[in-house]
């Protein structure tokens, strides 16, 4: 079913190099097809850089305001190379409509 989306947390885990991606997109869809951006942002600095084996928060966005249900969400990283690591990616909705 469709949830709303109230407010999320991403963590990064850096191991042998630094892959805590520069920028995140969190996107949503009711088709699995057609994305809808809710919010994009930039790592904060202090998490940017070589963390080795160190889980980091790198967003935690509050989306009380957010209204829309939607059927799937996903993290997009639209910048900074190659390899990126997301270690946990957790949703706070609402329950199922």
């Amino acid at each position: 079913g469709k949830v709303i989306l109230k407010m999320y947390m991403i963590d990064s885990t850096s191991a042998a190099n630094n892959y805590t991606p520069d920028e995140i997109v969190v996107e949503a869809s009711n088709d699995g097809t057609t994305w809808t951006e809710l919010q994009s942002h930039t790592t904060p600095s202090e998490n940017v850089g070589y963390n080795k084996n160190k889980k980091t928060t790198i967003g935690f966005r509050d989306m009380s305001t957010n209204n829309t249900a939607y059927s799937h969400y996903r993290v997009r990283i639209p910048t900074g190379g190659h390899y990126n690591n997301i270690t946990n990616f957790k949703l706070f909705t609402t329950l199922p409509e």
